[in-house]
C-alpha cells in the first residue's frame, strides 16, 4: 500500500500553501507555492532532469481525504503506485534508479514528480 510521508524541506514552513506556478524555465522544472496566511512564496526547483511528472486535480484523489494531508502540503511516497506505474511502462528499466516521489497538493491539485534526487526549496519574493 502507498505511504505518503511529511516532507519538510526547509524550516519555517507554513504547510498551507496553494500551487501558485509551475513550468520548465532556463533554470529547470519550478514549482511555486503560495501562502494565504502571510503571503509568503516558496520556490521549489528541480535544476537537473526529472524523470516523471504528473498533474491531477485533486477532486479524482478521491481516496485521499482531506483530513489526512490536513494543513500541510509536501509529502514523498513510499510503496509508490507511481513508480509501480513506471517499472511496468519502462519494461523495469526505472526500477535500476534511485527515484523518490514526491507530492505537492496545491489546492485544487495535486503534482506527483519523480527524481532521483532532493529539489533546492526556499523562500522567494
Amino acid at each position: 500500500m502507498e505511504k505518503w510521508t511529511r516532507w519538510e524541506p526547509i524550516n519555517g514552513l507554513l504547510g498551507q500553501y496553494s500551487l501558485d506556478y509551475f513550468a520548465w524555465s532556463e533554470k529547470g522544472f519550478v514549482v511555486e507555492l503560495l501562502s494565504d496566511k502571510k503571503k509568503e512564496r516558496i520556490e521549489i526547483l528541480f535544476d537537473e532532469y526529472i524523470d516523471g511528472f504528473r498533474y491531477t486535480n485533486e477532486s479524482f484523489f478521491l481516496k485521499l481525504p482531506r483530513d489526512f494531508y490536513g494543513d500541510w502540503k509536501l509529502f514523498k511516497s513510499t510503496n509508490s503506485e507511481y513508480l509501480k506505474w513506471l517499472s511496468e511502462k519502462s519494461c523495469t528499466l526505472s526500477d535500476q534508479m534511485d527515484f523518490i516521489h514526491f507530492c505537492i497538493v496545491g489546492g485544487d491539485e495535486v503534482i506527483d514528480i519523480v527524481a532521483n534526487y532532493k529539489p533546492k526549496v526556499r523562500f522567494i519574493e
